[in-house]
């Protein structure tokens, strides 16, 4: 059986697709697997792919292309193993990292529920008064889409594509 040996090219793009604890464990296997695994591209994609699939929010202001290599792993490691504050051991308490403020303009009624979406790009509120279903955008803060009802409207929201669509679905009637 003959050695296959992979460039450094091909396997920086296998690990492109792979899982954050996956490509840590990688580069525990030697010091070439961690040059390999330390490659910033590899890092840019694996973040990406967390902001797809709603495990890291995005944050418009953050140019990942900018961000040294060492920030761009341990804001992947972040979402795989939780902040060092999360610790035990830490002498740290949790500090606030971003904070964005939306104010809903007066046609919105008394507030029951508001509830953000994975992917910290839009939020849902629901109002008693009106029983209005509502989805917003944080980053404008804007209404994007808005439902009325006679009465209470249980209802389940998914965001897909990436953040790109959120699809709600509810029972309107009790046959």
């Amino acid at each position: 059986m003959s050695d296959v040996r992979l460039d450094e090219h091909v396997l920086g793009e296998i690990l492109c697709i792979c899982d954050v604890q996956s490509v840590i464990r990688f580069s525990q296997a030697s010091k070439h697997c961690q040059r390999i695994a330390c490659l910033k591209h590899v890092w840019i994609s694996l973040i990406c792919d967390l902001e797809f699939h709603g495990l890291r929010d995005r944050n418009p202001e953050l140019v990942l292309e900018d961000c040294a290599t060492q920030t761009l792993i341990n804001l992947a490691k972040c979402v795989a193993i939780g902040p060092r504050t999360w610790s035990p051991a830490s002498a740290v308490s949790p500090t606030l990292c971003r904070e964005v403020v939306v104010s809903l303009d007066e046609s919105v009624p008394r507030v029951s529920t508001i509830h953000l979406l994975p992917g910290g790009t839009h939020f849902v509120v629901y109002t008693a008064d009106g029983h209005v279903l509502s989805l917003w955008a944080v980053a404008t803060g804007r209404r994007i889409w808005r439902y009325q009802t006679r009465q209470w409207l249980p209802y389940c929201v998914e965001v897909r594509d990436g953040g790109e669509a959120v699809v709600f679905a509810f029972r309107t009637s009790d046959r």
